[in-house]
């Protein structure tokens, strides 16, 4: 269930575009506002309406790279996103949807990630690290500037994961041809070889993995307001460009705001019906998404939905239930 990143070419890191944390007066639940001249607006999936259009630009741009096939149903998505932890930002700009990514918390579920790289993932979860995913990142090559748009959306799932979260790290799985920018411009380490994921059409792969910590003291050193810790030389990272901390509040706080989970129709329509990814999981993990959605009667096991929604919970939770996942995804 892998979501390799799928902006291609070469990211230009020049000025030339106002800083996000320039933009980010907005109105209304608008996060940020985007773009040369703050035409474009930052905003969460929460409404159907706007999940669909997320997943359905995903899946134009997926088939046109070679990703996926066409799907009769033209959206990607996974059970992961029914999941109420789990974050889908996108970015319109003359009210055509531009962009979007989407962030994954670790839980029973697992991460679209483990598809590939589970052995390289549990080490994390064996350490007592709480993951997050940063997946399906995407943006319209048609859109004009779209490499200086990435460089704006890219701190949103990091700022989403590190303070609405509450994560510990964070792992993408991308192109290698990407790789050295991630670990330059961002300080992301490799820590998973490439594979081929058959869940992006064979696309080759790389896992890299963020200290959200360790990027948190980079931004508050890139914006004056703390010291640069020992051992790192972050003097050509995008960092410079990232939010204040009085900045960062203001966003996370739209972005708690903004917060929603799946209503009960579009639920079962999606997940049930149209697509039978909860009923095509294993009994255990069923019944843990009958913590969110009792209505449907899910599952078997009580002591599953009644695991506090903590790290320890959901490593607990977790346990032995991992191995028996097979990819739910498209």
């Amino acid at each position: 269930m892998g979501s390799v990143m799928a902006c291609d070419g070469a990211m230009d890191t020049r000025a030339g575009w106002p800083k996000l944390s320039e933009m980010n007066r907005s109105e209304g639940n608008e996060i940020a506002r985007l773009g040369p001249d703050g035409e474009c607006s930052l905003r969460m999936a929460v409404s159907g309406e706007d999940r669909l259009k997320c997943w359905n630009l995903v899946h134009r741009i997926y088939v046109g790279k070679g990703y996926m096939q066409e799907q009769s149903l033209p959206y990607r998505y996974t059970v992961h996103d029914a999941l109420p932890a789990t974050g889908t930002f996108f970015v319109e700009c003359d009210g055509a949807m531009v962009g979007t990514v989407t962030v994954f918390l670790d839980s029973p579920v697992g991460l679209p990630a483990d598809e590939a790289y589970r052995p390289e993932l549990n080490k994390l979860r064996v350490a007592r690290r709480q993951l997050a995913e940063i997946g399906r990142l995407v943006i319209d090559p048609a859109f004009g500037d779209y490499r200086r748009l990435l460089m704006q959306m890219v701190q949103i799932p990091c700022l989403f994961a590190r303070r609405v979260l509450g994560a510990s790290d964070v792992v993408i799985t991308v192109n290698p041809k990407h790789e050295s920018f991630y670990e330059r411009m961002m300080l992301f380490q490799t820590i998973g070889h490439q594979k081929d994921m058959s869940s992006v059409g064979g696309a080759p792969a790389v896992l890299l993995r963020m200290d959200l910590a360790v990027q948190e003291a980079v931004i508050r050193w890139a914006k004056g307001e703390g010291a640069l810790p020992e051992g790192l030389n972050p003097r050509h990272t995008i960092y410079r460009s990232f939010a204040t901390r009085e900045e960062e509040s203001e966003m996370a706080a739209r972005i708690r705001v903004s917060r929603g989970r799946l209503d009960g129709e579009f639920f079962r329509e999606y997940f049930v019906t149209r697509r039978q990814l909860l009923p095509g999981l294993p009994s255990e993990l069923q019944h843990f998404f009958d913590k969110w959605y009792p209505w449907w009667n899910l599952g078997a096991n009580p002591s599953l939905a009644a695991a506090e929604d903590t790290i320890e919970g959901r490593q607990e939770a977790g346990a032995g239930i991992r191995a028996e996942m097979t990819a739910a995804a498209i």
